[in-house]
């Protein structure tokens, strides 16, 4: 048949027909113009931007979902109530290292590892809806001993190291240290025990899959027969840096240490890097470091390291300095690196704590942020 010899309507018919599968071929079909899809068993995708302003970067970690809400998703049987099908690739289809750091439906927060971060826009796919796929979360680090992981928001967290161990993280990181020595101890004569050291430094570079030794200083153990000197508490020590134990009690003066114990008879312990108090009966505070023993050495960190309290004068105790200082008669607090109250007690145990921020990395404040996701959703069919 000619097609001069067709109708109108025959040919309207025809055209009607072209336009109708052309629009059932896109609807079925991903669309060509998108990022190529990595893996057919994963159902949908979608996308999120790293924005970076300042210098590039390689093999950053950044925190690309926080306090994510995935209630609807789940409910809507999009994805696996427990996350487990949650994959994060580039937009070249590298799959990425990522933690699952909170699995909670309704406030999931997420890092990855990402390659290549250079300044500008990078763009990344989250793929979920494979019902059958188990986790592909790592871990961050691990740790041997006894620890503590903060998330403190903004794409940054620190981890207080508690006890001795081994830490080996998945990735290298920049990281600052702050290291707090254990208390010194108190003896018979009625001087208190000062505070530990405590050190920070920043911009350490640690490697991914190496084993770093931690060590935290014990508090000096109290002395119950009357010499003139208690036992310093010992020091804590991590990623090639180290910060000194507190000095016990002299006789019936305050240690020296971070922050100074206080004096025999009404002496305070020493705050803040402060002297411990002068006391009755010509007794003398310990000299503290002169320098703050906030976390970090910053104006907005905890307090630690303060110095103990010395012995009670007709019924009025000393009190212990502010960051775990012991009052009179009482231990030091166990990682704080407090000083130790009078009376033959035992210094607090030290901390070694461990900070990632991106911004230490050269991005500096409001030159590094995250776009929310983009729902694509789209369904292979």
């Amino acid at each position: 048949m000619k097609l001069h010899n067709l109708s109108y309507k025959t040919l309207f018919t025809i055209f009607f027909l072209g336009i109708a599968g052309i629009i059932l071929l896109t609807k079925f079909t991903k669309p060509k113009s998108a990022e190529a899809w990595w893996n057919a068993s994963w159902n949908y995708r979608d996308s999120l931007y790293v924005n970076n302003f300042s210098s590039a970067r390689t093999n950053v970690l950044v925190k690309i979902l926080e306090n994510y809400d995935f209630t609807t998703l789940i409910s809507q049987g999009k994805v696996q109530a427990d996350l487990d099908d949650l994959r994060f690739t580039t937009s070249g289809d590298t799959l990425l290292t990522y933690w699952v750091q909170d699995a909670t439906t309704s406030s999931a927060d997420v890092w990855a590892v990402i390659p290549s971060l250079p300044v500008g826009t990078t763009f990344i796919w989250m793929y979920y809806g494979n019902s059958s796929v188990g986790s592909g979360s790592t871990s961050l680090y691990s740790y041997s001993g006894s620890s503590q992981f903060i998330d403190l928001g903004n794409g940054s967290f620190k981890i207080k190291f508690l006890t001795n161990g081994t830490f080996t993280p998945a990735i290298g990181l920049t990281i600052d240290v702050f290291l707090v020595g254990g208390g010194g101890a108190s003896g018979v004569h009625g001087g208190a025990g000062a505070g530990g050291y405590t050190q920070t430094y920043k911009g350490i570079s640690i490697s991914g899959s190496t084993g770093y030794l931690v060590t935290v200083g014990i508090g000096g153990s109290g002395d119950t027969l009357g010499t003139y000197t208690a036992d310093s508490g010992d020091n804590s020590s991590a990623f090639g840096y180290s910060a000194t134990g507190g000095g016990g009690s002299l006789h019936k003066n305050g240690g020296n240490g971070g922050s100074g114990g206080g004096a025999k008879y009404l002496g305070n312990g020493g705050s803040d890097g402060s002297n411990g108090q002068n006391g009755q009966d010509d007794s003398y505070g310990g000299t503290g470091q002169g320098t703050t023993t906030r976390e970090f050495g910053e104006t907005t960190g905890d307090l630690y390291s303060g110095g103990g309290g010395g012995q009670i004068y007709e019924g009025q105790i000393s009190y212990g300095g502010a960051g775990g200082g012991g009052n009179s008669a009482c231990d030091g607090v166990a990682n704080t690196g407090g000083g130790a109250g009078s009376n033959s007690r035992n210094g607090g145990s030290g901390i070694v704590i461990l900070r990632y921020n991106p911004y230490l990395l050269g991005y500096p404040a409001g030159n590094f942020n995250f776009e929310g996701l983009n729902m694509e959703g789209i369904n292979i069919n």
